[in-house]
C-alpha cells in the first residue's frame, strides 16, 4: 500500500454481476429502498438487498422523471416485476420539506415534496442527515471489510450504471484532506 506501505493487500470489488450471484439476489434477503426527490430533476431511486452478514448489494439505481404519482408507479411496476417488498423506504428529508416549484400551498396548507409523496401512498421514513456520521459510515463501508475481504457496500455494475459513473468520479472535496481544514460537505 502506497499510503501505509502495508503489503497484506485485499483484492475487492465495489460492482457485482452475475459471477457474485444471479441479478436481483436471493428473494429472502431483505430490501431497503432510498429516495432523493427533487423539484425540477428526476427523482434519484435505490433499491439493495441486506445480505445475512450485513453486507449491502445494489440491485438497481434509476433516476424517475415525473411527479410523485409517477414516480410510485414506476418503483411499484419495477418491486413487482422483480418480488422486492422494501421494508422500508427512506428519503431526504432536506429536500422532501421543501416546497413544490408549482404550489406553496395546497387547500390552505403548506405543501412540500413530501406531502405530494403521502397523498399518494408512497410513504417514506428520513434519512439520517448528519454530515459527519453519514461521510464516516459511507466511507467505512466501501472499505473491504477483515473478515469477508469484501466491502459493506457493492452496487450491480449493469443495473446501476449512473451510480457506477459517479463512484468512479467523485471525491470529496480535497478541503477534507487539508490539516487544520474542516471537511467540506460538497464533492468534487
Amino acid at each position: 500500500c502506497p499510503t501505509c506501505a502495508s503489503l497484506t493487500l485485499i483484492s475487492y470489488r465495489h460492482t457485482w454481476d452475475s459471477t457474485d450471484m444471479e441479478w436481483p439476489g436471493p428473494a429472502d434477503w431483505p430490501v431497503v429502498f432510498y429516495m432523493d426527490p427533487h423539484q425540477k430533476r428526476p427523482t434519484a431511486c435505490w433499491w439493495v438487498k441486506i445480505d445475512p452478514d450485513d453486507q449491502a448489494w445494489g440491485i438497481s439505481a434509476q433516476r424517475i422523471p415525473g411527479d410523485a404519482l409517477v414516480v410510485k408507479r414506476v418503483c411499484e411496476e419495477f418491486e413487482g416485476r422483480y418480488g422486492l417488498t422494501p421494508l422500508y423506504r427512506i428519503g431526504d428529508p432536506k429536500i422532501t420539506a421543501q416546497g413544490n416549484q408549482f404550489a406553496k400551498t395546497h387547500e390552505g396548507q403548506d405543501f412540500n415534496i413530501r406531502t405530494a409523496f403521502e397523498e399518494v401512498g408512497f410513504n417514506f421514513v428520513d434519512a439520517n442527515t448528519n454530515f459527519t456520521v453519514a461521510r464516516n459510515r459511507a466511507l467505512r463501508a466501501f472499505e473491504p471489510d477483515p473478515g469477508t475481504k469484501a466491502p459493506l457496500i457493492r452496487v450491480h455494475g449493469e443495473h446501476c450504471r449512473d451510480m457506477v459513473y459517479e463512484l468512479q468520479r467523485f471525491t470529496w472535496d480535497e478541503g477534507a484532506r487539508r490539516e487544520n481544514q474542516n471537511v467540506k460537505e460538497q464533492p468534487a
